[in-house]
């Protein structure tokens, strides 16, 4: 997985191949320079960091101008006592060379040429600078930001191994991690939505090692329930010292979908102040399922689907759900009504801001995967006859995670009697996996596709070039059970793919790859 394999978008992560050669671009994402194999991750814009130019004008003379500095990559995440080469050009300048210098202390150091060496230890903050000055002009100059973090493969690869979280209490039905996502820009970081005993406060467990280590960063006391369905801020262009948005459903708790937009430490419910959901809610609260982030502005375009179903006649409970969409980051809300048979308890599958997948939970078929190409609308309006029902497949209730590969665009959807799977965005589906009972997730390494099952775990793998010759690919460790709805989340540090699992009611576990 080094110098010439390419590079992957798993989980909506960016990462940079090894081996010192310029890592190939991923579809909407700017890929960055490579570093020494196990170097890091990339991030930030493909063009560079630029120093723009000045312009001055003295008198009658003509405007001077001042050289500009572009240094590439402009943002890039490396491992300790790793180095990357650096490249700087400069424009409107007679002279094209630049002068190389770290700006912090305790971070590195960088040759005459622009081969950036890591610190051998975690700086604090974990963020540097290197700057390019222009040798004609030095107040032009241009700087690229370093993330630096440990290198952290940890434990023996091909066996699932528990990870400690600090002392909790599950709850009974809903315990363990519900979701497990990793920050698009920061691999390193992954975040755990952790159900409480009796559904108080929510554990938001985040770890900053690859899944290794966790800490509970939640201090919003009110913020208590399930969080099943919960997402991150998946645009890779993110700076990486700015804290993603997360946003985290709260059933069974304070329900609504709450957002935080400091790293999961502060939290605020998205519909206190919006009663888009009243006429739709037999039970007087929004009772948030699923929040999925679309891709054409994120985090700010939202949709969040129902736990069961909506308010019909005489206020009676209906089978059939709907769900929630903004497209101010949760400040307003319009609700999509469900068409009929459309079921309940759905997660989303989107492939772009208009182009949608639903799958309903277990109804012998009746529900089953409806799309939309319109964003739902009939000439601009919101219609339930904007769906269509296109397969009979339905989720197993409280455990489900599709995968699109980034590459292929072959969507992978687990559910009941194995994995489905289109590859025309949910026009025409073939049996990926087939077997007697339900598969709760599938997610995407370099190589492999990986399922689980949320009461099994019977642990599968499949390679990504074929789909289809799922195996046994390690042993069942006692005590683990697989992951509740989006339980699972990859991430490559360098060397090895990390695979990191939130049990149902069987805590944390990670692995790596081989």
């Amino acid at each position: 997985m080094r110098g010439s394999s390419s590079c992957l978008v798993a989980s909506l992560l960016v990462l940079a191949c090894g081996g010192g050669q310029q890592a190939p671009k991923a579809t909407g994402v700017a890929a960055s320079a490579g570093a020494e194999a196990g170097g890091g991750a990339g991030s930030g814009t493909s063009a560079g960091a630029t120093s723009m130019g000045a312009t001055s004008t003295t008198g009658g003379m003509p405007n001077v101008v001042r050289p500009a500095v572009t240094i590439d990559p402009p943002a890039f995440t490396i491992f300790i006592g790793k180095t990357l080469q650096l490249s700087a050009v400069v424009v409107d300048a007679p002279d094209g060379a630049v002068s190389w210098s770290v700006t912090e202390a305790d971070c590195g150091s960088v040759s005459d040429a622009g081969l950036y060496t890591a610190p051998e230890a975690l700086p604090e903050p974990a963020v540097c600078h290197v700057r390019a000055t222009s040798m004609a002009d030095s107040s032009s100059s241009a700087e690229s930001r370093m993330i630096i973090t440990d290198q952290a493969s940890g434990g023996p690869p091909g066996e699932w191994v528990s990870v400690s979280l600090p002392p909790i209490s599950y709850a009974s039905d809903a315990g363990g991690a519900q979701t497990v996502v990793v920050d698009p820009v920061r691999p390193s970081d992954f975040y755990a939505f952790v159900s409480p005993a009796d559904n108080k406060t929510t554990f938001v467990f985040k770890s900053t090692d690859f899944g290794l280590n966790w800490k509970d960063v939640n201090t919003t006391a009110a913020l208590q329930g399930t969080p099943w369905g919960a997402a991150i801020d998946p645009n890779p262009q993110r700076d990486p010292e700015t804290p993603p948005t997360l946003f985290c459903p709260a059933g069974f708790g304070a329900y609504g979908m709450w957002k935080s937009v400091d790293g999961g430490k502060t939290w605020t419910d998205m519909f206190v102040n919006d009663k888009a959901f009243e006429p739709y809610s037999p039970f007087g609260n929004v009772d948030a399922y699923q929040a999925i982030v679309l891709p054409d502005n994120p985090p700010n375009h939202l949709l969040v689907t129902y736990h069961y179903g909506f308010k019909g006649a005489g206020d009676v409970q209906t089978n059939d759900g709907g769900f929630g969409e903004s497209t101010d980051g949760g400040k307003t809300w319009v609700v999509h009504a469900p068409p009929a048979g459309f079921g309940n308890s759905h997660y989303i599958m989107p492939f772009d801001e208009k182009t949608w997948l639903t799958i309903a939970q277990r109804n012998d078929g009746k529900n089953g995967i409806w799309k939309t190409t319109t964003a739902g609308r009939v000439n601009g309006k919101i219609d339930p006859a904007a769906w269509k029902k296109v397969d009979t497949h339905e989720h197993a209730h409280g455990s489900f995670q599709h995968y699109l590969d980034p590459k292929s665009g072959v969507l992978y959807v687990p559910g009941f009697n194995g994995v489905r799977r289109t590859a025309d965005k949910g026009d025409t589906w073939d049996w990926a996996e087939q077997n007697s009972g339900y598969t709760s997730a599938v997610i995407g390494t370099e190589n492999y596709l990986y399922s689980n099952y949320r009461d099994g775990p019977k642990l599968l793998r499949a390679t990504r070039s074929d789909g289809t010759d799922w195996a046994k690919y390690a042993d069942e460790p006692a005590g683990m059970l697989g992951a509740p709805p989006y339980g699972n989340a990859a991430s490559f540090d360098g060397q090895h793919w990390i695979l990191v699992l939130g049990g149902h009611k069987s805590g944390m576990w990670r692995y790596v790859e081989r």
